[in-house]
């Protein structure tokens, strides 16, 4: 009798499927870190950051964890147009700014600027940590969110 054990294995697209549901609400919540750095939510931001990418699975194809630009390709690359899309992120920050009365930046252009860089950096940090282990524990991804935000 032969068993196979396949739960954990997944394939690129659902893999690829999997991280693009989350993207926008992620970025979403690392936007709040950023504008709000003081703000008493600020944990509640970063558990959500933490839950919404923390682990993948490897691959059916290799039985290896993705690599790291694969990783980076399926979440800093999915997120890409929405970051370089002023319009959309000036609506987003502008709802943020309603919803938690916060003043609109002056130089948004620039903020908007330094947030994709780190957002870049983010998302660079934990495709490589993913691509190595599958896992990125919560106290990694939270001291790596206060280093950035």
């Amino acid at each position: 009798m032969k068993i196979f054990i396949t739960a954990q294995a997944l394939q690129k697209h659902e893999m690829e499927t999997r991280f693009a549901a989350f993207m926008y609400d992620l970025i979403e919540h690392m936007l709040k870190l950023y504008m709000m750095p003081e703000h008493n939510s600020r944990n509640h931001w970063k558990q959500e950051i933490y839950a919404f990418v923390n682990k993948v699975d490897k691959l059916k194809s290799s039985k290896k964890y993705p690599s790291k630009n694969q990783i980076f390709d399926w979440t800093y690359r999915k997120v890409d147009d929405i970051l370089n899309d002023q319009s959309r992120m000036t609506l987003l920050v502008m709802n943020l700014c309603q919803s938690y009365g916060c003043e609109m930046p002056e130089n948004l252009d620039e903020m908007l600027s330094t947030f994709d860089a780190l957002c870049y950096d983010y998302f660079l940090w934990l495709s490589d940590k993913l691509s190595k282990d599958g896992i990125a524990f919560r106290s990694d991804v939270y001291s790596k969110l206060d280093e950035l935000f």
